[in-house]
């Protein structure tokens, strides 16, 4: 077996000296367990200055402040918050632009035929007072003007007949009433003519035929003032008494009448010759002028 050296032993015990020539030799295992290390004293703890924390807690809250306001401006300038559309029906489309933009609204125009005069807008999309959000489009119906239809023909029919034509395209109607030799009734012009082109909407102005206007002029003399008056505006006459003659008729009583009788036109007037009575000189020379016919004299 190997040799090993082993540690130097001592001993205060004497020794003798060995022989010349011998050899001491030893025989055993040396176990050597190791030794854990001594762990470092922690360093004592180092108190916080008070100045430190308050600058920590001054920081965190300059850190909170500065992320609120961040998140304030996005949701304002940046964010999806919720607008009230504003009303801009009936405004010019450049107005009603530039209300919206100024909320923060994008715009959409669409131009359609519309009675509302052109570059109005007469409708919007979403409506007035409708939350929405910024940066959501806004669209304008704009008006292009009245579009152009065909007049139809209400000429010769009867005024109810030639007006509900005329309604049903789209058209007002205004009318006029004439004597004319057409029956009574019936549509005799229009303006515009059939046939042209006008806005829809626009009024047509149509004249409606009264007749001939022709009427049987009544003969009343010998009738009282009062009773040949109502009978002349029963005929559609006016009466006019043109001249009190002395007669022997009754006082206040026709003696002439012109025209006589046969037709006139209806809002024509009639002048009357009335009696003052006998012997009475006033009012002129009977028979001579004024109104002509039978002086009725008894």
């Amino acid at each position: 077996m190997r040799s090993r050296p082993g540690p130097t032993r001592t001993s205060d015990a004497p020794t003798e000296p060995l022989p010349p020539g011998t050899v001491v030799t030893e025989e055993y295992d040396v176990a050597q367990e190791p030794v854990a290390p001594v762990p470092p004293e922690p360093p004592p703890p180092v108190r916080r200055a008070w100045a430190d924390e308050l600058g920590w807690a001054l920081l965190g809250l300059l850190i909170l402040v500065f992320a609120g306001t961040a998140i304030w401006w996005f949701l304002v300038h940046n964010g999806t918050t919720k607008r009230t559309v504003p009303a801009v029906t009936g405004q010019p489309v450049a107005a009603a632009v530039d209300s919206l933009q100024s909320r923060g609204f994008r715009v959409r125009i669409f131009s359609r035929p519309h009675p509302e005069h052109p570059g109005t807008v007469f409708q919007q999309i979403p409506s007035a007072g409708t939350r929405a959000s910024k940066g959501s489009t806004v669209q304008l119906l704009s008006s292009a003007g009245p579009s152009a239809v065909t007049v139809p023909n209400a000429v010769g029919l009867s005024e109810a007949a030639g007006r509900d034509r005329l309604v049903s395209a789209g058209f007002k109607v205004t009318e006029t009433r004439v004597f004319n030799q057409q029956r009574a009734g019936q549509v005799i012009s229009q303006n515009p003519a059939a046939g042209s082109k006008a806005a829809k909407g626009a009024s047509v102005a149509i004249s409606v035929s009264k007749g001939t206007g022709v009427v049987i002029v009544p003969n009343v003399v010998g009738q009282s003032l009062g009773d040949a008056e109502t009978a002349l505006a029963k005929a559609g006459l006016k009466s006019n008494v043109q001249l009190r003659v002395p007669s022997a008729q009754p006082a206040g009583t026709v003696v002439a009448q012109n025209p006589p009788g046969g037709q006139a036109k209806r809002g024509s007037t009639v002048q009357l010759n009335v009696s003052t009575g006998a012997g009475s000189s006033s009012g002129g020379t009977t028979g001579t002028t004024g109104a002509t016919g039978p002086t009725g004299t008894g």
